[in-house]
């Protein structure tokens, strides 16, 4: 029973955040296209918190089209399969783990 009032809590947060982002989605078109990359980046952030608040609220379709729209604007893609997404980020990670593995040797001995 504990649950419950935190489930509708939740819910009623995400169902303002959402309202709040279709009020913005608004504001953002009736705004002049600037074609650069800062708007292209804020632009993906706004279709990323979009598609969250979706999958929160249960929308699965609608989120992963925002999800999707937002990679597309930074030139990436929604992996197909679950194995796709695994290997995905693995290779993700691979540049980081090599530069925190370079910097840790380019350490002094008393600093590692």
């Amino acid at each position: 029973m504990g649950s419950a009032p935190t489930l509708t809590c939740s819910l009623c947060a995400c169902a303002k955040a959402l309202m709040k982002l279709n009020e913005a989605e608004v504001l953002r078109n009736s705004l002049e296209k600037k074609a650069n990359v800062i708007a292209r980046f804020e632009e993906a952030t706004f279709f990323s918190l979009k598609g969250e608040v979706c999958w929160r609220m249960g929308h699965v379709k609608l989120a992963k089209k925002m999800l999707r729209e937002a990679l597309s604007l930074l030139g990436r893609q929604f992996p197909r399969t679950s194995m796709g997404a695994f290997v995905k980020s693995q290779v993700e990670k691979l540049p980081y783990a090599t530069y925190v593995a370079r910097r840790a040797s380019s350490l002094p001995q008393e600093a590692r």
